[in-house]
């Protein structure tokens, strides 16, 4: 997406980088409205902001035009970016965006007064889940305190039901009804459910002496509310004729209990839908405890390591990695583990388990309590991203590299041969351009074609590059001319230089078909860097103008420029 106005997000690696990123990003100015930011102005994006907000074609635009709602609902945010605009300290925080309907976890930083660079990620799915745990761990410490137990005798009496004679625990808990309205009542069946009295005459009613039963049972409490009730009963043999017949019984409040069972099951159920999408997940997924060795890892992470989820529990990275690689994560996971979220790419290096490969790695501190406090371990998530990552170099080498001649590009040439120069200046030493042009190659493409031209440019690159060094930097400029930049070398030694390639350039025969041979001369024009050259422009225009002179001259020569 394109920048609304010049700024250091112009060079084209500012902008690769962003480009290719996973993490949404935005730079934007913010607007002051008495001290307060009410506003900010988009002046870039890459595609993830896209992607991850669902905001499309915002560059020049405010973003209450985009989201018309956001300052009412979402305060924060103006607080958050226009702190940092002003003040210049980077912040991060994790903000839930309501016009968005999402979570995000934000990164900013100011590059200039006024404006802001905000790096960002949905979090949503993890804060629902926090969420989720801390509404679960509520309700089980609920369950927990709760007990609640009624005790009673009966004697079964003409009709043949059992009439509570005796009662005992905390019936207006269970029940709502005070002691005395339950003793009133005979027997508890009319409590039940209209489809849980079968059960209760089939395991309650119809006990024989020495029989006992142990079920759950559903009675409505005076409030309306259904309470779930472990029913214990045993019938006594009775001795000698006294108490034979009688009774006894324990009902236990299990509502919370099989609610919570309940829960555990959708919980045990989503988790384990959880790992099936996990398992299907291109990335690998994993967790870690505080000492850095592997709990859980999905199926891509035990297909990577060539283990089990049983075989993987317990070890660290230094059973799978290199030692050098290995020791980079245990770097990585010890700022996770002190309670850092990291985002960033690791080159397997050292030989061994997935050497050379390239991966972007997330990772995050999980705590072990509510307040953040403990860090009991961390979750990764690492993508390989090696086929990108080598597209993106094959892409920058045809950027910098002529396809032709194998020399740097013009843009290449002129950008490192600019630095170059730039670098002079702070630390002074001798340099030197050559412009290079083949003579009459004219003539070659009228009278051979194209075809043999090519070859007769990369046979002069050839040469040219076998007589220079390593620092000398070398690139076409365009068609038959060339430019070289002689680093550490004064006049003289430069003039040596150029005078052994044009002779090593007349030295060259092509033979084309049987032909009589091509010979090839080149005219060359020197300059020396001097304190007059302002930029790369003025010694280019100087080294060009020598160019110039020598083919004035009469072609394969040199002709060195005055002095700037």
């Amino acid at each position: 997406m394109p920048v609304s106005n010049g700024s250091w997000l112009d060079l084209p690696t500012s902008q690769a980088i962003f480009e290719h990123m996973l993490n949404g990003v935005a730079y934007c100015r913010v607007i002051f409205d008495r001290g307060r930011a009410v506003d900010f102005v988009f002046h870039y994006t890459n595609p993830a902001f896209s992607t991850l907000t669902g905001l499309d074609d915002v560059c020049g635009r405010r973003v209450v035009e985009c989201l018309p709602r956001l300052r009412e609902s979402d305060p924060e945010i103006f607080d958050f970016y226009g702190r940092v605009a002003v003040t210049g300290v980077a912040e991060r925080a994790e903000l839930e965006v309501n016009a968005l309907g999402q979570w995000f976890a934000i990164s900013a930083y100011c590059p200039r007064p006024g404006y802001f660079v905000g790096v960002f990620d949905v979090i949503t799915r993890r804060k629902l889940a926090e969420r989720a745990m801390a509404e679960s761990e509520a309700r089980f410490r609920h369950f927990a305190a709760m007990t609640s137990d009624v005790f009673y005798a009966c004697r079964r009496g003409a009709d043949g039901l059992f009439r509570v004679e005796w009662l005992g625990g905390c019936v207006e808990r269970v029940f709502g009804l005070t002691p005395e309205a339950f003793m009133a009542l005979g027997c508890w069946r009319t409590l039940l459910v209209e489809e849980d009295r079968p059960l209760f005459d089939r395991h309650i009613t119809r006990l024989a002496p020495g029989q006992s039963s142990d079920l759950i049972l559903r009675a409505r409490h005076q409030d309306g509310s259904l309470r779930h009730l472990r029913s214990c009963a045993v019938v006594d043999r009775g001795e000698a004729g006294h108490g034979a017949g009688r009774l006894y019984g324990a009902l236990q409040d299990v509502s919370e209990s099989v609610r919570a069972e309940a829960a555990l099951r959708e919980t045990l159920a989503e988790a384990e839908r959880f790992r099936v999408a996990l398992d299907h997940a291109p990335s690998y997924v994993y967790i870690k405890d505080a000492q850095g060795r592997y709990v859980y890892g999905n199926r891509a992470t035990l297909e990577l390591f060539g283990c089990t989820g049983e075989a993987l529990a317990g070890r660290d990275d230094r059973s799978f990695f290199a030692p050098e690689t290995a020791a980079r994560i245990r770097a990585i996971d010890r700022r996770v583990l002190a309670g850092e979220t990291t985002r960033e790419e690791l080159e397997v290096r050292g030989g061994g388990l997935a050497d050379g490969r390239v991966f972007w790695q997330e990772k995050a501190p999980i705590y072990a309590d509510t307040a953040r406090r403990v860090v009991w371990g961390l979750c990764g998530v690492s993508t390989d991203i090696t086929a990108r990552k080598r597209l993106e170099r094959a892409l920058e080498l045809q950027a910098n590299t002529d396809s032709l001649t194998g020399l740097d590009s013009r843009a290449h040439f002129l950008d490192v041969a600019g630095k170059a120069l730039a670098r002079l200046r702070r630390h002074p030493a001798p340099m030197a351009l050559v412009m290079l042009d083949l003579d009459h190659f004219k003539r070659v493409n009228d009278r051979y074609g194209h075809e043999v031209g090519d070859r007769v440019l990369v046979a002069f690159a050839r040469v040219c590059r076998q007589n220079l060094r390593e620092i000398d930097l070398m690139g076409r400029l365009g068609g038959e001319e060339f430019a070289v930049l002689l680093p550490d070398t004064g006049g003289a030694q430069a003039r040596e230089v150029v005078e052994r390639l044009l002779g090593a350039v007349a030295a060259v025969e092509l033979r084309v078909d049987g032909r009589p041979p091509i010979r090839m001369t080149a005219s060359a024009g020197l300059a020396i860097c001097g304190e007059g050259d302002a930029n790369m422009d003025a010694l280019l225009n100087r080294a060009d103008a020598a160019l110039y002179e020598a083919k004035r001259l009469g072609r394969n020569r040199l002709v060195v420029a005055a002095g700037a």
